[in-house]
């Protein structure tokens, strides 16, 4: 347990390593998550949607997420049934291991293209204050179960990424709104 542990905590420090990169963007980051956790816990693509003022969630950021569902899946009402809309709104993380189908909660995603490969979806929120704003989502090639260990990466993570995102581009909306 104790080795989880470490390897939690190795996570977190090579994220904030990533940081200190000049020019970093949401992009980036999501390609940077994959090298963190990809090896591990086979993230093959991961993407970041914002919370918008006028009740959507929109995509502001991915890396290895296919462009057939990008284009159809850039801004969407808040209010449809959907894991990232799930996460915002009731802020929690959101964990789906029956892909490629998708569970019937979400059966808006059926006909929605996946990568092969993938197995898993994570949905994690980012908070500003105590409202989630924004979402973090992942894609795993490995059906993976919900440890400690990893949840608490991940939500270290996401908050670390969430604060140094905030700083660096004051006039986000999730951090103005």
């Amino acid at each position: 347990m104790l080795e989880q542990w470490k390897k939690s905590f190795h996570y977190v420090h090579l994220f904030l390593e990533l940081l200190k990169e000049p020019n970093l963007n949401e992009n980036m980051i999501c390609e940077k998550i994959i090298t963190i956790f990809g090896q591990d816990y086979g993230i093959i693509s991961t993407f970041m949607m914002e919370a918008t003022k006028y009740g959507t969630v929109k995509d502001i950021g991915s890396f290895g997420v296919l462009q057939t569902y990008s284009n159809d899946w850039h801004e969407f009402s808040i209010d449809k049934k959907l894991p990232v809309n799930d996460a915002l709104n009731e802020n929690k993380i959101v964990w789906v291991n029956t892909l490629p189908y998708w569970t019937e909660e979400y059966r808006l995603l059926s006909n929605l293209e996946l990568d092969n490969r993938s197995k898993t979806f994570i949905a994690i929120p980012f908070s500003c204050l105590k409202y989630p704003r924004a979402v973090l989502g992942m894609f795993s090639e490995i059906e993976l179960e919900s440890t400690t260990e990893l949840v608490y990466s991940l939500r270290i993570i996401t908050s670390i990424w969430y604060l140094s995102i905030c700083a660096l581009y004051s006039s986000w909306s999730c951090c103005i709104s």
